[in-house]
């Protein structure tokens, strides 16, 4: 059936994270659909520890002045990665939204897109529903 999330991005990082899945389907065909893409970097996030995302998040410079909130429906399940990774990283004095973590996590999947496939492309404004 699959659950809901949320989270605000600013318009750059929404871009980026758009071109790092483009780049990331170019080269494996794994996720046919972003919201696939974005559950798998929730739960490649939340497998980190605590101190690896304290690390990733040091890392994230915003740039934008703009943006939305954006949602997806994911994999059930994906809220249980979510608050458990939060707990942990509260051990580090790391008290983040729900929202806040996520844009984290799609940061995370961006930047390692960047280092798998160097330029990400140009994504469109607007994703197809489905890639082929």
């Amino acid at each position: 059936m699959g659950e809901r999330v949320n989270a605000y991005f600013y318009d750059e990082e929404f871009a980026d994270a758009k071109s790092a899945y483009l780049a990331d389907w170019r080269a494996d065909h794994e996720h046919g659909v972003f919201p696939a893409w974005v559950h798998a970097a929730i739960a490649r996030h939340a497998a980190r520890s605590p101190q690896e995302r304290a690390a990733l998040a040091r890392e994230r410079v915003i740039h934008s002045t703009r943006g939305q909130m954006r949602n997806w429906t994911v994999a059930d399940g994906t809220h249980d990665f979510i608050t458990a990774a939060r707990r942990d990283d509260e051990h580090l004095d790391r008290f983040l939204a729900e929202s806040t973590w996520i844009a984290e996590a799609i940061h995370a999947a961006v930047r390692r897109a960047r280092e798998r496939h160097g330029q990400l492309p140009s994504a469109p404004a607007r994703l197809p529903n489905r890639l082929s």
